[in-house]
């Protein structure tokens, strides 16, 4: 008895932390800042700690194993061969330790928290957060508000509602995943008329949040997972009136807000799908395509795409920016991991498919006999939201977004948990050294989690108040102490080199050995990020600064190999040239970069406006 009270209560702390981690992300722009995954990490280490009281406390140890685990696992340990060999670390190891936090936090998730109260409570609470966060959307769009929380809202999203995440299209990912689910419990499942009134509250606000995020790609995604739920319940007449009339209800007050929604109608109307020139996601698929056939059996290293972009991107003004991912998660996962890693996924994609089915078997007998099942209704629930996330991670990064990757991965565990419904073979019994192997596994995990965390919380400390440093010395002072703790992370050189190239630059005494300081920090840079040209550019600003112009062009070259179509590249090696009074090859590198960006262009136009007035390209 005593036995049972004590892992009753280390089951409700794991829910309880669990919850935790699923409020937190949606509501803190989507977790995808440093400080915010971290905490989502302790709290991740505090399940760990439970889950391994929770096997020395019971009397025998059983482990949920569904076939897709092996799947999960192949992938973890592919990611850490392809980590070994990466050619940006700090990158890399990033990418690997949020595979290494989901796939604990799976794992976690399916072994502890698989029972039928677990589960109602696990839905009622994202169902909530959901529909909190679309009062929060529709009170964007209303006031035409211009703030995320506390964070300025992007121009590019004005007229559209993004709720707690930065991005519309993210928000709408979210949804597409709760709107379901909201929909199957609604229609479906075993509950009082008081929750059933509740529901029916959220799938509405969840509706209009939605439609408000004007995300084509979100609307149609959440019409797929609705669509599923439809089909499977229009099969039994029970549901027919109740479906019909939900159906009717959400595709009227649907229309009605996008009647309402002049951005909603104008992106809906727009017709640029297909046009390169016009649409950012098309460039970043055809890059994804090139920088996959560099390395097409195990791609070119996992968080690399948005670095390698740069070499493929094309020469037109809409990419010139930086795409971070391929806004496809399956090309992404392809350009990053090959055919290798693509083909793990797609395994445990198709045994989750199946156990789905499986799952499917053993709780649908009450819905074939016409009752309403709560069972039946999480797995349809739980189905159709995969089902939507599915679908809009053809045309997003929904797995990039910690949020949504959490509770995808949340959806994913409870689903195929309702597996034992029609098998025993999903056991697997722990006895003597299997249970140690467990405990030293769990454990071994939480310590990378609890090392790395405190190491990126100690970087990131530094790196805020370098951050928020009035005072340049001051500035490199602390960027100096982030370096110590983590001398892997390029960019931290790169800040450095390029603060002490500023000081130089104001021509000072010292002028020249700030100079050199900076060209070795610029150097550390280089060496930690190869395929990052902005530290060959600065490097080569450099030599030109000091005198030794004839050093800087391997550097400028090396720069827009990594970068040929950019402006800024172009711009600067402009600069290079008329440095060395080559002022033909000046005025085509400043014409070149205008072209590319002719809005925010500060230096071919001065430089260009020079060359003009004096005309320095025509004298011999």
């Amino acid at each position: 008895m005593v036995r049972e009270r004590i892992d009753q209560f280390l089951e409700a702390g794991i829910l309880g932390l669990t919850l935790g981690i699923l409020i937190y992300a949606p509501i803190a722009i989507g977790a995808v800042l440093p400080l915010d995954f971290l905490l989502l990490e302790s709290m991740l280490l505090g399940i760990l700690l439970l889950w391994v009281i929770r096997i020395f406390v019971a009397r025998e140890v059983k482990l949920l194993w569904p076939p897709v685990c092996w799947g999960v696992l192949a992938f973890l340990v592919y990611a850490f061969a392809r980590y070994l060999s990466a050619d940006i670390e700090y990158v890399a190891r990033s990418e690997l330790l949020q595979i290494i936090f989901y796939t604990a936090l799976f794992f976690a998730i399916l072994n502890n928290l698989h029972r039928r109260r677990a589960i109602s409570i696990i839905a009622g609470v994202l169902l909530t957060v959901g529909t909190l966060i679309s009062i929060y959307a529709i009170y964007q769009y209303l006031t035409h508000s211009e703030w995320v929380l506390i964070y300025p809202k992007p121009l590019q999203y004005d007229g559209r509602a993004s709720g707690t995440y930065i991005c519309p299209n993210h928000f709408a990912g979210l949804l597409v995943m709760l709107l379901p689910l909201g929909i199957s419990l609604l229609l479906s499942a075993r509950v009082s008329y008081l929750v059933r009134i509740l529901l029916g509250y959220s799938v509405l606000m969840m509706t209009c949040g939605l439609v408000t995020t004007a995300s084509r790609a979100g609307w149609l995604s959440a019409g797929v997972g609705i669509l599923f739920v439809v089909i499977v319940l229009l099969h039994k007449r029970r549901f027919w009136l109740p479906v019909v009339i939900a159906i009717i209800l959400l595709i009227f007050v649907g229309f009605y807000l996008y009647s309402q929604n002049i951005v909603a109608k104008k992106r809906l109307q727009e017709n640029r799908l297909l046009v390169p020139d016009e649409n950012r996601r098309i460039l970043y698929w055809n890059g994804a395509i090139k920088i996959w056939k560099q390395a097409p059996l195990f791609g070119v290293g996992p968080g690399h795409y948005d670095y390698r972009y740069r070499q493929v991107r094309e020469a037109l003004n809409i990419s010139q920016g930086r795409p971070g991912w391929v806004h496809n998660d399956y090309l992404n996962t392809l350009v990053d991991y090959g055919i290798v890693g693509f083909a793990i996924v797609l395994l445990c994609i198709a045994t989750t498919v199946w156990t789905g089915l499986e799952a499917w078997k053993g709780v649908k007998k009450r819905l074939e006999t016409g009752h309403s099942s709560k069972k039946g209704a999480f797995v349809l629930g739980f189905s159709a939201g995969l089902i939507g996330i599915g679908v809009h991670s053809f045309f997003d990064f929904n797995m990039h977004i910690p949020a949504n990757a959490i509770i995808a991965l949340t959806f994913l565990s409870l689903l195929i948990s309702y597996w034992r419904y029609s098998t025993k073979k999903c056991w697997v019994q722990v006895k003597g050294i299997g249970r140690l192997v467990s405990v030293l596994c769990i454990l071994g995990v939480a310590s990378i989690i609890m090392l790395t965390g405190l190491q990126r919380y100690n970087e990131e400390y530094y790196l805020k108040l370098a951050n928020e440093s009035l005072n340049q010395n001051d500035t490199i002072q602390y960027l100096l102490s982030a370096y110590k703790v983590e001398p892997q992370n390029p960019e931290t050189c790169y800040t450095i080199g390029e603060l002490l190239r500023m000081q130089s630059w104001e021509g000072n005494d010292n002028y020249k050995e700030l100079a050199i300081k900076a060209m070795d920090w610029f150097r550390k840079s280089m060496d930690l990020n190869p395929l990052d040209p902005y530290p060959f550019l600065r490097y080569g600003m450099c030599l030109d600064w000091i005198g030794r112009t004839a050093e800087a062009k391997t550097y400028f070259n090396r720069a827009i190999e990594l970068d040929p179509n950019s402006y800024y590249m172009l711009a600067h090696l402009g600069w290079h040239y008329f440095q060395i009074q080559d002022y033909k090859k000046a005025r085509e590198m400043f014409t070149r970069s205008i072209k590319l960006n002719w809005w925010d262009n500060p230096i071919s136009f001065l430089y260009l406006k020079i060359i003009q007035e004096r005309n320095l390209d025509t004298k011999e």
